[in-house]
């Protein structure tokens, strides 16, 4: 899986599922696994007489499965409000802002894992949460 590192600045934060929750930051997050946002299925509209393969565009899309990493801090409250995702299995909202002041990725996941990463020299402990993003609300 491919990583995207944010610019300074980015924020990813996530909302507890209690009715009207503020946001938390999740602290030390800087990279996400794979593409940001929806990605399209194409269909097959081959048929026997065709002699090459030809697509058409389907309606359905797939937000996918993602992986967080970040820097791990043990008393930060997003991560542990990411534990807690991960251990009640509850989907929650998120929101990803890239850079101090650019555009923002809203979106709705559950957390299959929240773990710790390899060590790497010069970063610390660092942690690795596994998502599937049920719905996408784009970037804007």
């Amino acid at each position: 899986m491919s990583e995207v590192i944010f610019p300074e600045g980015s924020q990813l934060s996530v909302y507890p599922v209690a009715e009207g929750s503020e946001p938390i930051v999740i602290a030390g997050f800087d990279s996400i696994g794979g593409t940001i946002g929806s990605e399209g299925k194409l269909n097959t509209d081959t048929v026997l007489s065709d002699l090459q393969v030809k697509y058409g565009k389907s309606a359905l899309k797939d937000a996918g499965e993602r992986e967080l990493l970040g820097r791990w801090y043990a008393t930060d409250a997003g991560q542990i409000e990411l534990k807690a995702a991960e251990e009640d299995g509850k989907q929650r909202k998120f929101k990803l802002r890239v850079g101090t002041s650019g555009p923002t990725w809203d979106f709705e996941a559950v957390i299959g894992s929240f773990v710790m990463g390899e060590l790497e020299a010069e970063k610390g402990l660092r942690f690795k949460a596994k998502m599937g993003i049920n719905k996408d609300d784009g970037v804007a």
